[in-house]
């Protein structure tokens, strides 16, 4: 009994435990966070800290964004080049208008 107790304590808090944690400074385990970026405000420096997103994919999107005016749908951005959707699938949960 004392067994399946123990088990069962051990499946608990795996489960409630976070779904995504990194070691942090010094080794510490956190829960990993990110604030959405506005893809309509955003200046590049800020696009540049979404993964696989570098200084010039960045500056592609904002001049997209100058030239186009303010994207209506988040998708749109897949119309700058070189976000296909591969790299739209990773960013999308990232992103907001």
């Amino acid at each position: 009994m004392r067994q399946l107790l123990a088990v069962l304590a051990v499946v608990l808090v795996w489960a409630l435990a976070p779904a995504t944690v990194y070691a942090g400074p010094q080794g510490a385990m956190q829960e990993a966070s990110f604030t959405a970026v506005s893809i309509n405000t955003a200046p590049a420096a800020e696009l540049e800290e979404l993964p696989g997103v570098g200084p010039a994919l960045a500056a592609r999107v904002v001049q997209y964004r100058q030239e186009h005016g303010p994207f209506k749908r988040v998708e749109e951005i897949k119309d700058v080049k070189g976000i296909g959707n591969a790299l739209f699938d990773k960013l999308k949960d990232r992103l907001t208008l």
